[in-house]
């Protein structure tokens, strides 16, 4: 075959080649275009995939009853997705969303430990829920140790790309949500909740500007509600969205970065029962990100309701009480008169009716309110029911009366002289009884019974001296004073049983003096008021000392299947002689019938015991005020412990025992309208 005869047949082949193949194309083309043309655009439209969370309900607490403490709402909040190219969209997206934002009034918070204002300073204890160690947070932005706010906001400018054309306060507004979204990991696969439960104006003002606020988004999810006023939140905590650190704990157990779960509280403690499951959306994007088919692909699951062993009426009365309390109490010339807290205690199971704390605040804007909240002198916060621990004063007497009792050192009819002073010490220490110092004057003979009833020091001095300070902690640590009661609530302290072994610990050395001193509640003892409200719940039951408890069942969302039984716990029995008991129960009943709460309970349609107490603090201070009570007398229910921080001023302690009056009011006859008026007594 020749050389042109061989160039000829590869020209063929190459023909026939190139003309396959261009029918081949243009075969595609008019499938494409003409027989499948209207299925394909749609396929490209339709060529961008995501995968979405779909929250699941957090699951209610209620009370006792059923009736909500804590639920969901569904609200609007805004998220931002990562559409941005250049630091520059992102950052003026971020501007034009601050602003919008703070134009329809809604104020919001940040992470950043640098304050909003300029002169700058460093706000790391103030971040909510967050421990931020300063150190290590230079060293992450690559400052130096001794780096000043100022320094800290130049350099995250520089790293976050901002203009500074923005303005100071914007500038440092747009740093925070930076802050936050880096913290958070901000990605493609990982957008930001910004900020939740957002009203429907502000909702428009957003949809209204797309091309200003491209990658905001309006998503609709739960949020927690507080149906009842926002009763009960140093019981019921907080939930926030999650952090860095409890992301990385929690990762595995199936947690987003745009997650909430329990901070603070029982919302913290029961996180594992109320958090949901997550359910998830398959969503089609079109080329400009525009949501086309949503279709379910999981639903969510609602997370499980807790069943509290709190009566929300009688909380409710508790905390409005105790408020009233602190109120007339300061009107009526208390003027150093602090914070209260008050709990009631079913005696026979340990299950926690009321937990007040006054002042307190609303749950359901405790973040926006956190830094009010922090600067408060008043620590609305701080829950002085389980954290707070005060000297008892004379609520310890019934203690006292009980250890002698027990130990024979006295008898229910030995009478005692009290001559206003102790004379057993003299000349060099001659304590004297609050009646001496009050009026000059003395309780003369008197019982055990009297003694409780008009709380005699003399007569406990002497109690104290006989059955001595081991017998005294003896029977302190098995009615639960100075330990803790295991609550489900964190936070709660042991207090001190004060005695030689922490007074040495303290550095110091216990004296006989000090021994009387601790059995009318002085010395080094401090309790806390649910401490208190147990040990008088274990008098009024005759010597079963329950653990405290909040929760009392977990149930499936829907009510059909009880998940967990909380049943009552047994932490001791204390063996004390009927008649013994007995002797403490009639002194204790004396108390109100004809001692210091008379005016209180007088016309009451309820019988009830109880022992009111004063408790220095120091001497240039007003001495705190106590009430423990229990009732009916003749059948105990509940008990009670009501404290008021420097309220020990006399003629005021009828406010004191007032608020446990209402509180039985409220559980026993909860269909009145108001409880009678409460009249002041002399608070001893």
């Amino acid at each position: 075959m020749t050389i042109r005869e061989l160039l000829k047949n590869r020209l063929n082949i190459l023909i026939i080649f190139a003309v396959v193949l261009a029918s081949i194309l243009i075969f595609k083309l008019v499938d494409l275009q003409i027989v499948r043309g209207e299925y394909y655009t749609q396929i490209a439209d339709k060529r961008m995939y995501k995968t979405v969370d779909v929250k699941a309900q957090r699951g209610d607490i209620t009370d006792r009853y059923g009736s909500p403490l804590a639920t969901n709402k569904a609200a609007y909040s805004v998220m931002i997705n990562d559409q941005f190219k250049t630091p520059k969209e992102l950052n003026d997206t971020l501007y034009n969303l601050i602003k919008v934002i703070e134009d329809n009034g809604l104020k919001y918070d940040d992470n950043l430990p640098v304050s909003y204002e300029n002169p700058y300073s460093f706000r790391f204890d103030q971040i909510v829920g967050m421990s931020v160690n300063e150190e290590k947070w230079k060293s992450n932005i690559e400052l130096s140790h001794d780096a000043t706010p100022q320094q800290a906001i130049e350099k995250l400018t520089q790293l976050y790309e901002i203009d500074t054309s923005y303005g100071q306060d914007m500038v440092r507004k747009i740093i925070g949500l930076r802050y936050d979204m880096k913290s958070r990991n901000f990605g493609s696969r990982n957008p930001f909740l910004f900020i939740n439960d957002i009203d429907i104006t502000l909702v428009s003002k957003i949809k209204e500007n797309p091309q200003e606020l491209t990658g905001i988004e309006i998503i609709s999810e739960p949020v927690r509600y507080y149906p009842n006023k926002g009763i009960g939140a140093h019981i019921l905590g907080q939930v926030g969205i999650i952090y860095q650190e409890e992301y990385n704990t929690l990762k595995d157990k199936g947690y987003g970065m745009n997650d909430i779960l329990g901070k603070d509280g029982l919302e913290k403690y029961l996180e594992y029962y109320l958090r949901g499951k997550n359910g998830k959306d398959s969503v089609e994007l079109n080329i400009n990100g525009e949501n086309l088919v949503l279709s379910d692909n999981e639903q969510a699951q609602p997370g499980n309701r807790a069943i509290l062993t709190i009566d929300a009426n009688m909380q409710s009365v508790a905390e409005k009480a105790l408020e009233d309390a602190v109120k007339n109490m300061y009107q009526s010339g208390a003027k150093e008169v602090g914070g209260a807290a008050a709990v009631a205690i079913e005696i026979n199971s340990g299950e926690v009716l009321a937990l007040a704390n006054y002042p307190t605040y609303n749950p359901a804007s405790f973040k926006q309110d956190y830094s009010k909240l922090l600067s408060d002198p008043d620590k609305p916060m701080f829950n002085r029911a389980i954290s707070g621990a005060y000297p008892p004063g004379s609520t310890f007497k019934p203690l006292t009366a009980i250890t002698g009792l027990q130990e024979r050192a006295v008898t229910r009819d030995e009478l005692i002289n009290c001559d206003g002073r102790y004379d057993v010490y003299a000349p060099s220490y001659r304590p004297a009884c609050w009646i001496w110092n009050d009026y000059g004057g003395k309780h003369g003979y008197i019982s055990i019974v009297k003694a409780l009833e008009v709380s005699c020091n003399i007569y406990f001095f002497e109690t104290g001296r006989r059955v001595g300070i081991n017998k005294l902690n003896e029977y302190g640590k098995a009615f639960g004073l100075g330990e803790l009661t295991g609550i489900e609530l964190s936070g709660e302290t042991s207090g001190v049983l004060a005695g030689p072994a922490y007074r040495e610990s303290m550095g110091g050395t216990w004296y006989p003096g000090d021994t009387i001193q601790a059995a009318i509640g002085q010395s080094d003892n401090l309790f806390t008021p649910i401490q208190m409200a147990n040990y008088a719940a274990t008098i009024a039951n005759g010597g079963t000392r329950y653990a405290p408890h909040l929760v009392k069942d977990i149930v499936k969302y829907d009510g059909s299947k009880t998940i967990v039984s909380f049943e009552p716990k047994v932490l001791n029995k204390i063996d004390i002689l009927p008649e013994n008991l007995k002797t403490v129960h009639e002194g204790m009943r004396a108390v109100v019938e004809e001692g210091s709460s008379k005016n209180t309970f007088k016309d009451a349609k309820f019988e009830a015991a109880g022992k009111t107490g004063t408790a220095q603090i120091r001497l240039d201070k007003t001495p705190h005020s106590w009430f423990i009570t229990y009732a009916p007398y003749e059948n105990p229910q509940v008990a009670i412990a009501v404290m008021v921080e420097y309220g020990g001023i006399n003629g005021l302690g009828g406010y004191v025992s007032g608020v446990a009056r209402k509180m039985y009011e409220s559980y026993f006859y909860s269909n009145e309208k108001e409880a009678p008026p409460v009249k002041n007594s002399l608070l001893r």
